[in-house]
């Protein structure tokens, strides 16, 4: 049987990717033919491991990459087209699905705001199955389109690659035995409301003198315009007068991305993750960090609680942000954040529950048991011929 994959390219430095990289070698075992469409590759030079069509043309400024997912389809003649991405990535392809096939189209979509986009509801009709990476997910699509056929399929996380060290040993090689750590791993971009979290570390340093932030900043987000759509973080430090508490990770390659190594090592560094985001579609981080043994503090919002599953904490959120488009994402404040890091810090012992619970609920998901659920997921599709809302 054949899928083909749509997406980040799976060795890309994306969540997007990983979710990809984690289920082929898995997905593999079962004999799938797979192939990817995959966003972000140039197409030189050829991937090792699964055939890849590039995501655009040389010189073709076509992100979406349609062309090449039409010109993909007719030339694997794929059974399963597989998707993965926000939901407003299926009205950039839905016409490449809108013509008599054979292949079954599942999208593993992510919703980090609601509702659902005004312009992303009609063409989540030509997807035969829905593959959700939340409840909260579920939710809100089946509240906008009632009769729309899916199941909940958490990204796995690799308990090769993300695994709790010799916190001990760790703590003295990177000389920060005596600090109260707290962690974070996210893309500097507006959303990950890492300004918050910066001021809040301002506001706790007089009353825990050994804080620090270890700030995993990865490669920044552009906007539509080619413009950064993140903050100048050490502006920011500098600003709010933390230099001697924040720690900013830099990989030697300097292209903003951290290996598999260095974010294990910063999982494992923090005595609690924190991450103020105003809105997640899943946050593998989370459980990357919990796998790692460190529970999580974070928005009361979106896929969040999901997410976390009762195992970490939850930022109540102070006010609601809605986009152009309706989508609405929670805002917290330093304010909160601070309160909160406090109390985590005088409840060790509450702290070491909470890791133990999230490093229990992760174990659930590993590649090899993701990727037999989408098997028979895969097998369910084909077997019933489900069939999207145009076609029922």
């Amino acid at each position: 049987m054949k899928i083909l994959l749509y997406g980040d390219y799976f060795r890309k430095p994306s969540g997007f990717a990983r979710e990809f990289r984690d289920l082929i070698p898995e997905l593999k075992k079962f004999g799938y033919d797979i192939r990817q469409v995959a966003l972000g590759f140039n197409g030189m030079p050829k991937d090792p491991e699964i055939e890849i069509y590039p995501g655009k043309f040389h010189n073709l400024d076509s992100y979406w990459a349609r062309e090449m997912l039409e010109f993909a389809i007719q030339d694997f003649e794929p059974d399963i087209i597989l998707t993965l991405g926000d939901y407003y990535m299926v009205k950039h392809i839905a016409f490449a699905m809108a013509y008599p096939r054979k292949q079954k189209w599942l999208h593993w979509g992510v919703l980090d705001g609601a509702p659902l986009g005004c312009g992303d509801k009609e063409p989540l009709k030509w997807v035969d199955y829905n593959l959700y990476h939340s409840e909260y997910a579920k939710n809100e699509i089946e509240r906008v389109l009632p009769g729309i056929k899916g199941e909940i399929l958490f990204p796995a996380t690799d308990p090769k690659l993300f695994f709790e060290e010799d916190k001990k040993q760790l703590r003295k090689d990177f000389d920060c035995e005596d600090k109260f750590v707290i962690t974070t791993v996210a893309r500097n971009q507006t959303r990950k409301n890492l300004p918050a979290l910066i001021e809040a570390i301002s506001l706790l340093k007089d009353q825990i003198p050994e804080i620090m932030l270890l700030l995993g900043a990865t490669h920044n987000t552009k906007t539509p315009e080619g413009g950064q759509e993140g903050h100048e973080l050490q502006y920011l430090i500098d600003y709010y007068g933390v230099n001697s508490y924040v720690v900013l990770p830099k990989e030697k390659a300097g292209d903003g991305s951290l290996s598999e190594k260095t974010l294990r090592e910063i999982y494992n560094l923090g005595d609690i993750f924190c991450l103020p985001t105003m809105g997640e579609g899943f946050g593998m981080i989370y459980h990357e960090s919990m796998a790692c043994g460190v529970p999580v503090l974070s928005t009361n919002c979106s896929a969040v609680p999901y997410t976390l599953n009762g195992c970490g904490y939850l930022l109540e959120p102070a006010a609601t942000f809605h986009h152009a488009d309706g989508a609405s994402q929670a805002v917290v404040t330093a304010e909160e954040i601070a309160k909160q890091i406090l109390d985590i810090y005088k409840s060790p012992k509450e702290r070491g529950e909470k890791a133990v619970l999230g490093k229990e609920f992760v174990a659930k998901f590993t590649p090899e048991k993701q990727a037999n659920k989408l098997h028979e997921i895969i097998q369910k599709v084909i077997f019933n011929d489900y069939k999207s809302l145009i076609r029922q």
